[in-house]
């Protein structure tokens, strides 16, 4: 359709217009534009509008409109100040739109990281005055935010660099210069004079400075845009979730699959730069004394705020750096045990999180062990969650693995565990020490009848198998009464604490610590 579309315009421009093509009619129009005045400030800011103007919608107005460039602005002489090599070397820094002046303006002041990472990307080819990479890569063209500054700047810099020659600040321009001559330089070369490049530097000022504003707008826009397709991110993994079906997030080809995409890439660096961190968050034991905490990875997005943590897991899965996460946390976790043995004496365990990636990863074993000796702690306090949904790979690899750690001394727990056919297949493995009911069955067990047969079947069947289970969500004094009457051992939930540091989970600790009878157990 575009090109019958084009092909019958040609045909109506050729029978109407006596001309081969579009570009003709344009160059006619624009000589028409320009028969009226001499080669001055005025032709200059018509051309530069008519040239920029173009590009801003993706044609490459330098290339259409070359003819008539060269035809008014190609001679250099001393009796005229605008010409080809003047606009090169003054007005076009960094290629069409000035935007040299928009990539120093990122480089100094922006505070998006993925918009840095493309400005130092495009810098080595806009210092010669090539603009594609910062135009489309921002973008810029066709952007209604960057429309007045990409008209603007190079206006500004047209007439400032007149006028400084115009009063003979500057000298003329003496010399062609290839238009890929970088900023400064060609200013030297142009001018023959210092003062050519020091025109130079103030007009990449001035253009910085109104470049500024929009930026900061546009930047403006795509926080809010960020934090809104997060959200949606998040849902659609939460669907995904419930249907137990979750896809890779960063091969999607639509909006979510790019947020997906900026989203990985910030968490590479926040790993990087040890940007993520843990809560704590304390279980008890049906007295109320505490017998441990859960650690619990967070991460707070500088734009999007707080990140769902199995988004971060379901991230890095994906941009392979799972295993960079784990040894991050084994290490801080191990960290954690040793500053609360300082101050608590009797028996308590920090468990974390582990996936299926975990028990297959070949260095699992020896991260754990660096860490733990490391900080001189007992592998008993450590402890490993694993959950339902995470269907075990039952290989002999993975079992053996398994059974030493847990020979070890580490206990392992099921997370999120109901009465689906894969927990019943993990307690068949015998490995397992700990469960921690699905949440779906305490925050209704007060209303749900079924609810509560279900936690009295598991927890009669966590005494003949010798499981000890824990309920988490627990947000009210009766919901931990009846789950304590259902038999649960440990509980886990608002009701007792939030997620907190481990500077607030050790007076936590204290205040709620295993009384001293010399027999101390966890459970």
């Amino acid at each position: 359709m575009v090109v019958a579309f084009f092909v019958i315009l040609r045909q109506v421009s050729a029978a109407v217009f006596h001309v081969d093509s579009l570009q003709e009619i344009l160059e006619i129009v624009v000589r028409k534009l320009l028969d009226p005045t001499q080669n001055g400030l005025y032709a200059a800011i018509v051309m530069l509008l008519l040239v920029h103007g173009m590009w801003f919608v993706g044609i490459h107005g330098s290339y259409v409109l070359g003819s008539v460039i060269y035809e008014n602005f190609g001679v250099i002489s001393g009796d005229v100040v605008y010409n080809k090599t003047f606009q090169d070397v003054f007005v076009c820094m960094g290629g069409t739109g000035s935007v040299l002046c928009l990539v120093i303006a990122i480089l100094l002041f922006s505070k998006n990281g993925n918009i840095k990472k493309i400005a130092k990307l495009s810098f080595p080819t806009v210092i010669f005055n090539i603009s594609e990479i910062i135009s489309f890569g921002i973008p810029v063209i066709l952007n209604p935010i960057f429309v007045i500054p990409y008209l603007l700047v190079p206006v500004v810099m047209c007439v400032v660099s007149y006028m400084a020659v115009y009063a003979g600040i500057v000298p003329h321009v003496v010399a062609e210069v290839e238009w890929t001559t970088p900023v400064f330089l060609s200013g030297y070369l142009a001018t023959g004079s210092v003062a050519g490049s020091v025109l130079q530097a103030v007009c990449l000022v001035a253009g910085v400075l109104i470049y500024l504003p929009f930026l900061r707008l546009f930047e403006e826009q795509k926080e809010r845009q960020m934090v809104r397709n997060v959200k949606e991110l998040t849902a659609e993994l939460q669907r995904q979730e419930e249907a137990n079906a979750i896809m890779p997030l960063t091969g999607r080809r639509d909006a979510l699959g790019g947020t997906a995409k900026v989203l990985a890439e910030d968490l590479k660096d926040a790993v990087r730069d040890k940007k993520l961190f843990f809560l704590y968050q304390p279980q008890t034991n049906t007295e109320g004394n505490c017998i441990g905490a859960e650690a619990l990875i967070r991460w707070i997005h500088p734009i999007a705020g707080f990140i769902y943590p199995p988004l971060i897991i379901q991230l890095a899965r994906e941009e392979k750096i799972l295993h960079d996460i784990e040894t991050y946390m084994f290490d801080e976790v191990a960290h954690a045990i040793s500053e609360i043995e300082k101050e608590i004496r009797t028996e308590f365990k920090i468990s974390v999180n582990i996936t299926n990636e975990s028990l297959l990863w070949e260095k699992l074993e020896s991260c754990i062990a660096n860490s733990i000796g490391k900080y001189h702690i007992a592998p008993g306090r450590l402890w490993l969650e694993i959950t339902e949904q995470d269907a075990l790979i039952s290989s002999r690899e993975v079992l053996d693995k398994m059974r030493r750690l847990k020979e070890q001394g580490h206990k392992f727990l099921i997370d999120d565990f109901g009465m689906g056919h894969t927990s019943l297949l993990y307690l068949q493995t015998n490995y397992f020490s700990v469960v921690k009911l699905d949440g779906s069955l305490t925050k209704d067990v007060l209303q749900n009848n079924r609810n509560r047969d279900i936690i009295a079947a598991i927890t009669e069947l966590g005494g003949s198998l010798h499981f000890e289970t824990i309920a988490e969500y627990v947000e009210t004094e009766e919901q931990k009464d009846l789950l304590c009457t259902l038999g649960c051992d440990g509980f886990q939930g608002y009701y007792y604490s939030k997620p907190i540091t481990l500077s607030e989970l050790i007076p936590w600790m204290k205040q709620h610590d295993l009384p001293v009878t010399g027999q101390n157990s966890v459970f």
